[in-house]
């Protein structure tokens, strides 16, 4: 979460990108879990999160 917010604040995305923190969002097997546009992402560790941010966040 740390990674994606101040990733998020670098590239100026805090009025596009909203960021909330959920224990599991139904799907607690594969936590942590991120959800862009309503899909839901599982596995999205620390050291996942700076590639998931660029492929998944800022291309969007």
């Amino acid at each position: 979460m740390k990674v994606i917010k101040s990733l998020i604040d670098e590239h100026k995305l805090t009025e596009e990108v909203e960021l909330v923190a959920d224990l599991c969002l139904e799907n607690c097997i594969q936590a942590p879990n991120v959800v862009v546009d309503g899909v839901t992402y599982g596995g999205i560790t620390p050291d996942k999160a700076e590639s998931f941010f660029f492929e998944h966040i800022l291309r969007r």
